[in-house]
């Protein structure tokens, strides 16, 4: 029994999942065996249907009994089942899962053995009636035989009869005009008459015996499917049977026949039916008739009924004889229940008056007559306009019989026609230069005027796209119209504001309800109105120019015609708004031709002058009437070949326009230059119909280009060659050097001590101080070496062919020994000196920026070395300065960082012991590597912007502990060390006041600057007038560190 076989099989598989390899086999497929075990008990209560076949449900109570507690067990097997799969090895559920399965058994068991009970019960059943039925045909065999008996003896007298009479019947059958046929009662031929012999194309001999359908072959005519055979149908339904129409007979040689027949039974005396005669005839010749003429009809009929005209036809009366298809639609009647009746069975009276009476105003007048009528179609209720030509019908005898009505649909045509009117009205107005506004208020009335009851506007789209302004809403309140006028531009804002954003139509048939509307609704309801389809309006290459919205009062739908209307309005206002545009262009174009300050000459193909505009005769000095009819040549002045023109007008041929520079002349026979646009005017058919040329006075630019050429390639101030020019002679001089085979020395020079000089006298002075010091550098060397200012008191020099490296240090020398001399400026000598370094190509080589990055690293170590020297490059120290460079990084960002302390070290007055001072020193802590004393930092700042900022740094924290010092009682001064180029920076004594100022509450005598003595003489005149005013003015204590280690002496205290 299945039930069982998948149970078993489904606790098998478990078995073997729960203990074995669990890939193997897929949990699943026991939940499908347990799943099928109860499909096949539900089988047999309820029935049903798989691929073993069809299950019939059991009828026995006690059999479905068991069955359904067996649907029981199987459903707690499956609980337990999925119970201990969850659980994996509970040995408790174990002993559960074993016994459920185990009552599963014992249920399936008791079915298995009712089942078996009730088929042995079946059998033995089915064995008692088999032995019934044996004895039954016995019995029935033997009645038989003895009816056969006397049947056969009556049969012998009936077939001598019965051959008397066929003899008759073949006589009269063979006298028949139209062909028969007899069959028996099997629908076999028993006879053929000579007609039929003929028109079947078989003999009586080769026919007797055989199917009637074999030998009466007919087809369908049209289709040449097989026909019903009337024997058949005879024998069937024991009645007479004719043929139906369109059957054709195909004879045995294959000769098509178009008959009519019919079939009738043969009945024995007895009342049953013993064969069937067949009589048919050829009517291939009338068919062929028939057929011509239902085909004419069936042609008049559907040009009838296929015209998109309405066509009637009633008789004098006024009585409805015929209709085609359209023309039922008007009274949305069929044509069979129009025939036989008048208008006014479907039309109001007034109307059906008015159609009667023209009706018989034709048939008076005894010819066609046309008229324009609205008619409404009462099978969808739309309305149209059509024009009805109703014509008189006479017959063949001239007498009237009733009237032809033909009415055509011209809404369409009426529509185009007003349109059209309406678009000639419109550029008329364009014409007219019919302001646009006005112009977009005549569309808006027309549309309102087509489309009853609804009120339009026009918005236009501004000039940044973002924002429709009112172009025209006539009929719609004004406070409507005030409250659109800027309506932003975006999805979901109204009909018009979607509608330009989306650049697509936008169809709300309810405001109220929709979310386009819900900022707008109580403006609308305040307008009274109820729906806005909104069309967007686009120009030439889909430009948009706004939008057109037709409002109703209520919610409306729209129909193809509103769409079409919709599609008209906006491209009647695009050709407004783009024709308006276009002639605000040409009146701008007409200013601009006046107005312009660049001279514009029109010649035709002949390029002889046709026009100029008054800024060619300002820049040329000749009147219009003097150049009109003249060639542009006699502007020439010589300066340009022949060549040069050919060439300009080969370009202009060929890619139609040419733009370059002309030196032309005026009148008055001045040279000037101008910046010449010539360009090619085409018509339709791209065929040159004049030249244009636009020039603009360029003599002042050209003049002032030079200018500023020399500006790109010298310095103003000095006149040397600024770095432009230099790197450009580098390469030269480098092309040089490999075709030589010399070298060539790049030189970076930097002035000392500059920076106090220009802080102190002015920037004229130091101005001045770097034209003399460029005049001294070009007159010590050749004159194919090149000097350039880099920029500030920076000086690159560039020396070619050198031998030997010692002619560059007698070169540097002699500019050095320049440099160091007096400078006189306003009577008032200044000093410098120069530290220069120096590079040799090839054997430093590298391009112009790597060559003057190690000429200018060799400068720093002369000056780290004491400045007022050369050095050469070397690459060991360009390695040192990059380490600096990195601990200047390090050192800025500590301060930024705030790793910087102060430390402070008191000051003992020796004799009393009292602590009168201290002094700031500076310590870095360093985050990774800890305390870092001042010598292993301090002198790497020296000379440097990042010296005076720390310096800064100091000073305010100072002053910020004395702040602290002062709230605590303690008075005392401290000392802050200054480095000398921080004392002597542009901006150290504003710097100073300002801190002072920022922590006014401390006595500015508490803090004393300490300066070097060998700083302070440095430059004694400086700093001296530095000292001077920091004691006087902000009143600072000065005090000088390392007393007697310099050249210190009593005077210059």
């Amino acid at each position: 029994m299945e039930i069982k076989l998948e149970a078993t099989t489904a606790h098998l598989w478990f078995e073997e999942v729960i203990s074995g390899d669990r890939t193997i086999i897929d949990i699943e497929v026991v939940w499908q065996h347990i799943d099928q075990a109860e499909w096949y008990a539900q089988a047999m209560l309820g029935g049903g249907e798989n691929d073993e076949g069809t299950f019939i449900s059991l009828n026995n109570s006690d059999l479905r009994q068991k069955i359904e507690q067996t649907i029981v067990d199987i459903n707690t097997f499956r609980v337990i089942a999925h119970e201990r799969w969850e659980s994996q090895a509970d040995s408790g559920i174990d002993q559960r899962f074993d016994t459920v399965f185990l009552e599963f058994t014992i249920s399936a068991d008791n079915v298995e053995t009712a089942i078996q009970d009730i088929m042995a019960r079946q059998l033995r059943q089915y064995n008692i009636e088999q032995a019934l039925l044996i004895i039954l045909i016995l019995i029935l065999g033997l009645f038989t035989a003895i009816v056969l008996n006397r049947y056969n003896r009556r049969r012998s007298s009936d077939i001598r009869a019965l051959h008397n009479r066929e003899q008759n019947l073949r006589i009269t059958l063979n006298s028949i005009g139209d062909a028969v046929i007899v069959t028996d009662s099997n629908g076999n031929i028993t006879h053929l008459n000579p007609v039929a012999e003929h028109l079947t194309g078989w003999t009586i001999e080769q026919a007797q015996g055989k199917p009637c359908v074999e030998v009466f072959n007919i087809v369908n005519a049209h289709t040449m499917e097989p026909a019903v055979n009337p024997v058949k149908q005879v024998l069937e339904t024991g009645r007479v049977v004719g043929l139906a129409n369109h059957t054709m007979l195909i004879s045995k040689d294959g000769t098509e026949y178009q008959i009519a027949d019919s079939g009738a039974p043969i009945h024995s005396s007895d009342g049953t039916i013993s064969g069937v005669i067949l009589v048919f005839h050829d009517v291939t010749e009338e068919y062929a008739l028939q057929e011509s003429l239902k085909v004419s009809e069936l042609f008049l009929s559907s040009v009838l009924h296929t015209v998109p005209d309405l066509v009637w036809l009633k008789d004098k009366n006024g009585i409805y004889l015929a209709c085609n298809h359209r023309f039922e639609s008007f009274f949305g009647a069929r044509e069979s229940e129009i025939i036989g009746k008048m208008d006014y069975d479907f039309i109001d009276q007034e109307l059906a008056n008015s159609f009667r009476e023209k009706d018989r105003k034709a048939m008076v007048a005894g010819k066609s007559s046309i008229n324009e009528e609205s008619i409404t179609f009462a099978d969808d209720g739309h309305t149209e306009l059509v024009e009805t030509i109703k014509t008189p019908m006479l017959d063949s005898e001239g007498e009237l019989i009733g009237i032809l009505g033909v009415a055509r649909d011209i809404t369409v045509r009426k529509q185009i026609e007003l349109r059209d009117s309406s678009r000639i009205y419109v550029l008329d107005q364009l014409a007219r230069a019919i302001p646009l506004p006005d112009i977009l208020d005549t569309i808006v009335r027309i549309v309102e005027s087509e489309i009853e009851g609804s009120l339009c506007s026009v918005l236009l789209i501004d000039d940044e796209g973002k924002h429709l302004l009112m172009g025209a809403a006539p009929n719609l309140p004004d406070f409507y119209n005030q409250a659109v006028d800027g309506l932003k531009v975006g999805d979901g804002i109204g009909s018009c504001g979607t509608a330009a954003f989306t650049q697509e139509r936008i169809i709300v048939e309810d405001i109220q309800t929709h979310p386009f509307w819900v900022d707008f609704k109580e403006l609308a309801a305040k307008a009274n109105l109820g729906s806005c389809w909104s069309e967007p309006i686009f120009g030439t290459n889909n430009k948009l120019f706004g939008t057109f919205g037709l409002y109703h009062h209520s919610t409306s739908h729209p129909e193809e015609s509103d769409y079409k209307v919709l599609e008209f309005a906006a491209n009647l206002a695009s050709i407004a708004i783009e024709q308006s545009k276009s002639y605000a262009q040409i009146q701008l174009s007409s200013r601009v031709f006046s107005a312009t300050h660049e001279g514009i000459t029109i010649t035709d193909t002949n390029r002889l002058i046709i026009d100029v505009n008054p800024a060619f005769c300002d820049i040329t000095g000749y009147s219009r009437d003097e150049v009109i009819g003249q060639n542009p040549s006699i502007l020439s002045s010589g300066k340009q070949s022949p060549e040069f023109y050919a060439q300009m007008w080969r370009d202009i041929n060929e890619h139609d326009h040419w733009q370059g520079e002309v030196w032309n002349r005026k009148k008055n026979g001045e040279i000037y230059a101008e910046l010449l646009t010539i360009s090619t005017l085409k018509d339709k058919d791209e065929t040159v119909i004049n030249y244009v040329g636009v020039f603009t006075d360029i003599t002042q630019s050209k003049q002032q280009q030079e200018k500023l050429n020399l500006m790109a390639h010298y310095d103003v101030l000095t006149g040397l060659p600024n770095r432009a020019l230099f790197v450009d002679r580098f390469h030269q001089a480098i092309a040089h050097s490999k075709r030589t085979e010399s070298q060539l020395a790049i030189c970076f020079l930097d002035l000392d001590n500059f920076k106090p000089i220009n802080d102190n006298y002015g920037h004229e002075v130091g101005d001045q101080l770097l034209i003399e010091v460029a005049e001294r550098i070009t007159a010590n060397i050749r004159e194919e070496d090149t000097v350039s200012r880099q920029g500030g008191d920076e000086f690159a020099i560039l020396l070619s062919d050198i031998e030997f490296s010692i002619q560059c240090e007698q070169t540097l020398e002699r500019i050095h020994h320049a440099l160091a001399q007096p400078y006189l400026i306003d009577d008032y000598p200044h000093n410098i000196t120069a530290s220069s370094g120096i590079t040799l190509y090839p054997g430093d080589d590298g391009d112009i920026d790597i060559l003057l990055r190690h000429a200018d690293q060799a400068m720093y170590q002369a000056k780290l070395a004491g400045k007022h020297r050369y050095q050469l490059f070397n690459p060991q120290h360009d390695q040192q300065i990059v380490q600096k460079h990195h601990r200047l990084s390090e050192i800025e960002q500590a301060l930024t960082n705030n790793e910087f302390q102060l430390y402070y070290q008191p000051k003992v007055n020796m004799r009393s012991g009292d602590v009168f001072g201290a002094e700031a020193l500076i310590r870095w802590i360093h985050p990774e590597q800890g305390l870092i004393p001042p010598l292993e930092f301090l002198p790497i700042l020296e000379g440097t912007e990042l010296e005076v900022n720390i310096g800064d740094w100091v000073i305010e924290q100072a002053l910020i502990q004395l702040e602290n010092w002062q709230q605590q009682g303690i008075k005392l001064e401290v000392s802050v060390n200054i480095a000398s180029y921080h004392l002597q920076s542009e901006n150290f004594f504003s710097k100073l006041d300002a801190i002072l100022e920022r922590h006014s509450t401390v006595d500015s005598k508490c803090l004393q600057l300490e300066i070097l003595e060998s700083s302070a003489l440095s430059d004694l005149h400086t700093i001296s007038r530095i000292i001077k005013a920091c004691q006087e003015t902000l009143g600072v204590h000065i005090a000088l560190d390392d007393f007697g280690t310099g050249y210190s002496s009593l005077t210059h205290l």
